[in-house]
């Protein structure tokens, strides 16, 4: 019995959100850094689906094969601008029936540190070959690189002016304006 005790002292102080859900997929346990990553009390979970809570209809199709097949499996969410990695695992409640156990890791930071990793090595290989293609001309290199950037992330506004004259972009009133010192 001292043995439950020091389990639920466990799982209450795990420094991260942790929960157990029914056969039916229905929380039945969750911590108090699910609540916190929720923004909701325990009272508006328990009970509920998950899919109620996060609004991703496929969390009911990973439980139930985590139960099918016995297995533990990760998938990764976002909410509310984080990233987790949820480990589900099967375990068999009190009625013979298996249930579902997970805890999420918040890997926000290492999604970040990738980004803009990749950032970092996709403009680091355009600089490359904009300075290929250059051949010393600074007005080539820059045309070069804002075009190759442009390219790749389109939803990226690039405008690029030499001499009040367009190199890359579309004429805009509100740069014509900032160029001339008027602002609104």
């Amino acid at each position: 019995m001292r043995y439950l005790y020091f389990l639920q002292q466990f799982f209450e102080r795990l420094p991260a959100p942790a929960f157990i859900k029914d056969n039916k997929g229905r929380y039945l346990w969750i911590n108090k850094e699910l609540e916190n990553v929720l923004g909701l009390p325990e009272e508006k979970i328990i009970g509920k689906l998950e899919s109620e809570i996060f609004g991703i209809e496929e969390i009911e199709e990973i439980d139930r094969k985590v139960k099918r097949t016995r297995r533990n499996h990760s998938h990764e969410i976002v909410y509310n601008g984080r990233h987790y990695n949820i480990q589900r695992m099967p375990i068999r409640l009190g009625d013979g029936n298996y249930g579902v156990a997970g805890v999420m890791f918040d890997i926000t930071q290492k999604v970040l540190e990738q980004s803009l990793y990749k950032l970092l090595s996709f403009v680091e290989e355009k600089i490359m070959e904009a300075l290929g293609e250059a051949d010393g001309d600074i007005v080539t290199f820059v045309t070069s690189f804002s075009r190759k950037f442009h390219a790749q992330y389109p939803h990226v506004a690039v405008v690029l002016l030499m001499n009040n004259e367009y190199l890359i972009g579309t004429k805009d009133e509100k740069i014509k304006d900032y160029r001339e010192g008027k602002r609104d």
